[in-house]
């Protein structure tokens, strides 16, 4: 069974066209430091809400600076 931090890190990386995928280890990386911009950042919180069923709300993303924020918000929601 896949950790939630390996299934944001699956979605970003179906999300993303780029040679290198993301991994663990890149959760912590600011986006711009990983090539993200704020239109990839919406599509990857998309693709996370319809794949763990979940909603964040408008007013939740802008405290989301990277995908490990993602990450705890998602454990937040799960817990």
């Amino acid at each position: 069974m896949q950790t939630i931090e390996e299934k944001i890190i699956g979605i970003a990386n179906g999300k993303l066209n780029r040679d290198n995928d993301l991994s663990v280890g890149d959760l912590d990386r600011s986006l711009k430091d990983l090539g993200i911009d704020s239109l990839d950042f919406m599509l990857i919180l998309i693709g996370v809400q319809e794949e763990l069923k979940l909603e964040i709300p408008d007013e939740a993303t802008p405290s989301l600076a990277n995908l490990a924020d993602v990450v705890r918000y998602v454990k937040g929601i799960k817990d």
